[in-house]
């Protein structure tokens, strides 16, 4: 589809085509519907439908769900990946292999991850810890209090109150839906991908993980930060959320990752002649954070909030994380805590990321029928590109939503 996330092989082809002397030749998808998702959609309903009868093109670029509705059509991957060592195949972090694999075979090959990440104002951040005493947000709870904190008080210097957080606003990718799960991972999956987050996954019965205490907190948290966010302004999701981020409007910032990527490189925060339309090149500058010598004082990222207490499916009761293989009454043995990071004043805080992985949005597959030579050549421009998508994510080629999906890129 003709949207930045088909950087990962515009900005390769070229590339390629000088190196091998081969042809390549990309075909934007015809769609019918407009904005950010319908088209990812229509995208992949129009390779199910060539692969599944005329299979006019070789390879298919789509989600990686939809691969799943033509899954018998394209070529099982896994012993082109076992045959090509230099891909670098487990630099390719885990679930996002996994989103692209049946129980019998690689179907597609990644190219993005969609998992919910965060951003806050670092001098804001430091404000609240000197104005509070209290320490930087590690859970939803202190991040929600956070939040309220700043919420309608004027952010930027223009004497107008402004937001907690840049979010939510609409029915895009970073809405309520993204946070709630977000929210409820931390409290309900402390045992790994184990344990469901949708469903129990030892019960036959799909016993929804909706009904508890866990969830209600979820939701409850989910309504707090929603309730000081831009939901309320008018224009829905298309680039508010970015255009209120970098005029300084928001004390923190949720969405994708990619899109948190992009925001970072695309312009500092700060306020200008111009304003509400955000700073241009050589604009006159009232606003921007600044530290006490006058220099920029740019925006963090940080680790996803996490949860101090989890949901014990065996009696149904709140109870807090420790790494202990013992633990103590009201306790419960959370394996995966890091020492360093997840541990504050003797509290453990449990953080599960969510992966928003029906939006894994660039991922490769194969027709199974097409000529063997183009599919070997493909295969050289898919393995190429993987390899060189680090100055894609890093927003270095252009502006793109694509998220960083492997580990080096982290």
């Amino acid at each position: 589809i003709e949207f930045p996330h088909n950087l990962a092989i515009y900005a390769r082809k070229d590339m390629f085509e000088d190196c091998t002397g081969a042809n390549l030749a990309f075909t934007p998808y015809q769609v019918q519907g407009t904005g950010a998702f319908r088209p990812l959609f229509e995208v992949g309903e129009g390779a199910r439908e060539d692969a599944t009868s005329a299979g006019v093109y070789d390879s298919y670029m789509t989600q990686a769900m939809s691969v799943y509705t033509f899954a018998n059509e394209v070529e099982d991957l896994s012993p082109r990946v076992a045959a090509t060592p230099e891909m670098k195949w487990t630099d390719i972090l885990p679930v996002v292999r996994r989103m692209g694999a049946t129980t019998e075979k690689q179907i597609s090959v990644p190219f993005d991850l969609d998992f919910v990440s965060l951003l806050l104002r670092d001098d804001l951040r430091d404000a609240y810890e000197k104005e509070t005493g209290s320490k930087t947000p590690r859970t939803w709870e202190e991040f929600a209090d956070y939040t309220e904190y700043w919420h309608g008080k004027d952010l930027n210097g223009d004497g107008e109150p402004d937001f907690g957080i840049c979010s939510l606003n609409g029915a895009g990718p970073g809405g309520p839906q993204a946070m709630l799960m977000a929210i409820a991972s931390s409290k309900l999956q402390y045992q790994g991908s184990m344990t469901g987050t949708w469903f129990e996954l030892d019960n036959p019965d799909a016993v929804p993980l909706f009904e508890n205490e866990a969830f209600y907190q979820a939701a409850e948290l989910t309504r707090r930060l929603w309730m000081h966010s831009i939901d309320d302004q008018p224009g829905g999701w298309t680039e508010l959320h970015e255009d209120y981020w970098h005029n300084g409007r928001c004390a923190s910032y949720m969405w994708l990752t990619g899109s948190v990527a992009l925001v970072l490189t695309k312009h500092p925060i700060r306020r200008c002649a111009n304003y509400p339309t955000p700073c241009g090149e050589d604009e006159e500058v009232l606003w921007e954070p600044t530290r006490e010598d006058g220099s920029y004082w740019e925006p963090r990222r940080f680790r996803s909030m996490g949860s101090a207490q989890v949901y014990d499916r065996t009696d149904g009761k709140m109870k807090s994380c420790t790494p202990e293989a013992n633990p103590k009454e009201g306790e419960v043995m959370c394996p995966y805590l890091d020492a360093e990071e997840d541990e504050r004043d003797g509290v453990w805080i449990n953080r599960a990321p969510y992966f928003y992985s029906a939006y894994q949005h660039s991922s490769i597959s194969i027709r199974d029928g097409a000529d063997p030579a183009a599919k070997d050549l493909l295969w050289d421009f898919i393995v190429m590109a993987n390899l060189e998508a680090a100055p894609v994510v890093a927003q270095d080629l252009g502006p793109t939503y694509l998220d960083p999906f492997r580990r080096s890129h982290l």
